[in-house]
């Protein structure tokens, strides 16, 4: 901007339009006056103020100099800094010769004192830079019991200003850091209530809640996470199919702290319950999808004796067996059975009737008896079934005790059987429930190893 301010492009819904536009009116530029940076900034901010109230919604604004202000400048910009509005954050790329850089030391202040960015490089790093740390897409994760998955919210809830640091909020200076602005990066489920209590139209389209919200963000798993993008999406499509088959909500808890730790009873609540959205903005169907959508509130407004805890495992098996349109039932059990396989009582009673039967005839069925307690490892973690593998230890203690007890037979066979049973007992019972159950090195007899020791002794003997 000269000092004849004057607006090149206005704010439009569509950012990909904006971008060309932009583009467009920045190669016709014509400047018609000497370039002031100091009345820039203010028709900046007065633009803001007017088009955004910015005493609620934090801007930033991305200045590019070409070389040092003038001295005239100077004294105005050292005026101009300590009346800057705190929600405003300003970025300079300053462009021009060494010596003309060595004297922006005024720019770099501005950029410091708003927790922006100065930079030199040019405008490709800059805007890196930028992208890098105030940009990174929301990075989070739902707990529920002992499941969680990653996931990401559009729109990011945490690009924010925060007025009382003067400068934005979430951890924007390390790629991939999980947020900690205003929504933290834990999402913990603490129970179900009908969707009638808190939603007036239940059958409409579009939520409206009986009391003030936030924002409201859809649900899509994080890519980028360790996790398979199936372990991810399965979790979502069971839990937004389970919350539409019963007419739920899930009530959550935003947590600071790692996994819940440190929550506490006046957590901020949300609740994260099916949305219809259309299959595509620009599209002219009018087939519409449904999404999981975060709803954010300002405080802890449910209490916590009003949601009542259900599995989800219960949740999925109520959908499974729900009564409705053919086509519809149809279509939901064929995606239940690609997608999250849910195990029956009787399949779980089945599974653990293999581990017993396996067990009885080890060492012959080692690798059967692995492959039957990973399957129920992985049933475990993707359903919050942790009786099972409670039950499953429980088995093969059994086992083990009756061992001891049956003091006939080889002593061999019976010191690699108690081995085996040993290994998957402490494997079953780890507290991180993502490590798969893996078989363990060859087993080695006793007499083998006191023959190799004794060899061992005579050797460093005869030196």
């Amino acid at each position: 901007m000269s000092s004849s301010c004057k607006v090149l492009v206005p704010f439009e819904d569509d950012p990909r339009t904006d971008h060309k536009k932009l583009r467009t009116a920045l190669y016709d530029i014509e400047l018609e006056d000497t370039a002031n940076v100091t009345e820039a900034m203010k028709s900046a901010c007065s633009l803001l103020r007017e088009k955004f109230s910015v005493s609620a919604v934090g801007c930033q604004v991305v200045i590019v100099v070409d070389g040092a202000p003038s001295f005239a400048e100077l004294r105005q910009l050292r005026d101009i800094v300590n009346h800057l509005p705190k929600s405003i954050v300003f970025h300079i790329i300053a462009m021009g010769s060494d010596d003309e850089l060595h004297r922006c030391s005024i720019y770099q202040t501005l950029a410091e004192r708003s927790r922006g960015l100065f930079d030199t490089g040019g405008y490709k790093n800059a805007f890196t830079m930028l992208a890098k740390r105030f940009f990174q897409p929301y990075q989070g994760m739902i707990v529920c019991g002992h499941f969680q998955t990653s996931i990401t919210l559009y729109p990011d809830p945490n690009l924010a200003v925060d007025s009382s640091s003067h400068g934005m909020t979430g951890s924007r200076d390390v790629p991939n850091a999980p947020s900690s602005g205003p929504v933290p990066p834990f999402i913990a489920i603490r129970g179900f209530i009908q969707k009638s209590v808190l939603v007036t139209e239940v059958k409409s389209d579009y939520a409206q809640f009986k009391f003030p919200i936030s924002s409201k963000h859809i649900v899509f798993p994080d890519l980028r996470s360790n996790a398979t993008p199936q372990q991810n999406c399965s979790f979502l499509y069971f839990l937004l199919n389970s919350l539409l088959a019963d007419e739920l909500v899930a009530v959550c808890h935003l947590l600071p702290g790692a996994q819940g730790k440190e929550a506490g009873d006046e957590a901020r609540s949300c609740f994260l319950l099916p949305s219809n959205q259309p299959a595509s903005e620009n599209s002219s169907s009018e087939k519409k999808t449904n999404q999981l959508q975060l709803t954010l509130c300002d405080a802890a407004i449910v209490d916590k004796s009003r949601c009542k805890m259900v599995e989800l495992i219960n949740l999925g098996l109520s959908a499974r067996s729900s009564e409705g349109d053919a086509k519809q039932k149809e279509k939901k059990q064929r995606l239940m059975a690609e997608d999250s396989q849910i195990p029956s009582p009787e399949t779980l009673q089945s599974d653990l009737a293999k581990v017993l039967k396996n067990t009885a005839q080890l060492p012959a069925k080692k690798e059967a008896l692995y492959k039957d307690c990973e399957r129920l490892r992985r049933s475990c973690q993707m359903y919050m079934m942790p009786n099972i593998r409670e039950a499953t230890v429980q088995i093969l203690k059994a086992v083990m005790e009756g061992e001891h007890q049956d003091s006939s037979g080889d002593k061999e066979t019976a010191g690699e059987r108690s081995f085996y049973i040993k290994d998957l007992m402490d494997q079953l019972s780890r507290s991180d429930l993502s490590q798969p159950i893996v078989p363990p090195p060859a087993y080695e007899p006793e007499s083998a190893k006191k023959k190799g020791g004794n060899k061992a002794s005579l050797e460093n003997i005869l030196g």
